[in-house]
């Protein structure tokens, strides 16, 4: 569960559709899987530095009538995008920005705090901007680096998938 735009009862009942899903397509196709952690290039995310830690979330639903916690990321047109978090942890953050960058985003911090923030950065084809990149923002604000390597990635492996018999 990422947290994006979810309050906790929308998140169990995603949790509760996939698990339905899941057995559907157990029962139907026969399916089995397991899931396997292996090495794959991505990002880790990281504190900045050993002293860091998340500002504290001071709970902005009260001053801007945002009631979801969790991450999301907005296209601002000209006045820069804004990553918006609302009492969102570092796995949320990573979760969001693995969608939004393509490769796979290491949660790497080991921080439990939450973090609260409205990140305005530039989009990737801005030529002419104040605005920092993501990745700068990220860092100045919430005092967090992606650094490019290996990193664990989780994969879902099929192990077995038959045709559905006729009904």
């Amino acid at each position: 569960m990422d947290g994006i735009g979810t309050t906790s009862t929308q998140g169990l009942q995603a949790v509760r559709v996939r698990l339905i899903f899941q057995s559907l397509l157990a029962n139907r196709f026969n399916l089995r899987i397991h899931r396997v952690t292996q090495k794959g290039n991505g990002y880790s995310l990281r504190l900045a530095n050993s002293r860091t830690t998340p500002k504290a979330s001071l709970s902005f639903r009260e001053a801007t009538g945002h009631v979801a916690a969790g991450c999301s990321i907005q296209g601002g047109g000209t006045s820069g995008n804004h990553l918006l978090c609302r009492d969102a942890t570092s796995g949320q953050i990573a979760n969001l920005l693995a969608r939004h960058l393509g490769p796979p985003v290491a949660d790497q911090t080991d921080k439990r705090g939450k973090y609260d923030c409205d990140i305005v950065y530039a989009s990737d084809d801005a030529l002419d901007t104040t605005y920092p990149s993501l990745i700068a923002a990220i860092r100045d604000v919430l005092k967090l680096r992606l650094i490019r390597g290996v990193v664990p990635v989780e994969m879902l492996v099929i192990d077995r998938l038959e045709k559905p018999s006729e009904n």
